[in-house]
């Protein structure tokens, strides 16, 4: 019998996803099996997860499941509608399935975003199957309990899973290298429209007069309004300018690369905006000037722990100036005790498998 994790996003071709199982599975120090079920990029968890048995046959979730010792949730931000109630459907039919057999359920470095305060029946169906939850901040911990009455006394705040990774990657004592793209800019929205296209498109077609900026994909799939694609409706116009003068694209070999090939791009930056959430944490420790955007609320929570600027919609060029003038550096300091508070929740749930999965 295994642990199995139950988000099956991995793979997927989310860089944060990565990190953030890297961060849980070099502090995890559990004897226990894991095994995780995806039907996406098998062989690219494979390489860099080898930790893990990795499974294909999705047709049998639920037996998998009803054999497992624990269903446990690595990272990532669970408890979220920007994208429909899909994924909490989702969790509440995987929580379901292991109360039937009486299976301890169990998240770790997760978040949540403030939108499903409008859902309390359903979240309190979910959260009355979850045994404990280390949460990834403050704010997520506040949501969880004030909001949609989890027991405190079975929730504890920790720090997002990535860090502890994030701090072997961009070691304080590594050689500093090279800043030589002005600005890396990593652009998704689910409720991206036309009109945000022309003022970045405006946007970069006026900074990069004087300055170099790097496209870069933090989700690297080539469909829907993901990055890739995003990046090619605001460049539709003058295509033919990027890679010749300032602007270039950058995507990960995210089916082959290493763990350090998915984000050493970082340390080429003199400054990042970004709206995804571990675009915006991996250049912070990469000593990147860091700016956000705010297209969720999980966003504007991490700008504020961070101690960056934000940039609200709905955007226009002028607050996308300003707020990139007013990117500053994250103190390394508040980096370190984010990776700390994050490997202790991982240590805190270790001793709670060792006690209660005997």
């Amino acid at each position: 019998m295994s642990i199995f994790i139950s988000f099956d996003f991995y793979g997927a071709g989310n860089v944060g996803d990565d990190l953030m199982l890297a961060g849980f599975l070099s502090a995890y120090g559990g004897k226990k099996p894991l095994s995780c079920l995806i039907s996406r990029n098998v062989a690219s968890q494979r390489i860099r997860f080898p930790q893990v048995t990795w499974r294909e046959d999705t047709n049998h979730r639920t037996e998998i499941i009803q054999e497992s010792e624990c269903l446990l949730g690595i990272g990532d931000t669970p408890f979220q509608m920007s994208s429909g109630e899909w994924l909490l459907k989702k969790l509440l039919a995987d929580a379901q399935v292991a109360a039937g057999k009486k299976i301890p359920c169990l998240m770790i470095g997760v978040g949540a975003e403030s939108e499903v305060r409008t859902r309390p029946d359903l979240m309190k169906k979910i959260l009355g199957q979850i045994d404990r939850i280390w949460t990834r901040d403050e704010f997520t911990s506040e949501i969880l309990v004030k909001d949609c009455g989890f027991p405190a006394e079975r929730l504890s705040t920790g720090g997002d899973l990535a860090n502890i990774v994030l701090s072997t990657l961009f070691a304080s004592d590594a050689p500093t290298p090279a800043k030589d793209i002005d600005l890396g800019l990593c652009y998704y929205d689910e409720r991206i429209n036309r009109g945000d296209i022309v003022v970045l498109r405006n946007f970069v077609r006026e900074y990069s007069r004087d300055n170099s900026i790097q496209f870069f994909a933090n989700e690297t799939r080539e469909e829907k309004d993901f990055e890739p694609q995003t990046y090619r409706k605001i460049t539709g116009g003058f295509r033919r300018l990027i890679g010749k003068q300032k602007m270039t694209f950058f995507a990960p070999d995210y089916q082959k690369g290493t763990l350090p090939d998915l984000v050493n791009h970082y340390a080429g930056y003199r400054t990042v905006l970004s709206s995804r959430y571990h675009a915006l944490l991996t250049a912070a420790w990469a000593g990147c000037r860091v700016v956000g955007h705010g297209r969720s609320s999980k966003l504007s929570a991490l700008t504020h722990e961070l101690g960056i600027p934000l940039v609200e919609n709905p955007i226009t060029v002028s607050k996308l100036n300003e707020a990139v003038d007013k990117a500053c550096v994250v103190d390394r300091g508040k980096l370190e005790e984010m990776s700390r508070r994050a490997g202790k929740a991982v240590a805190e749930l270790q001793a709670t498998m060792d006690e209660g999965l005997q």
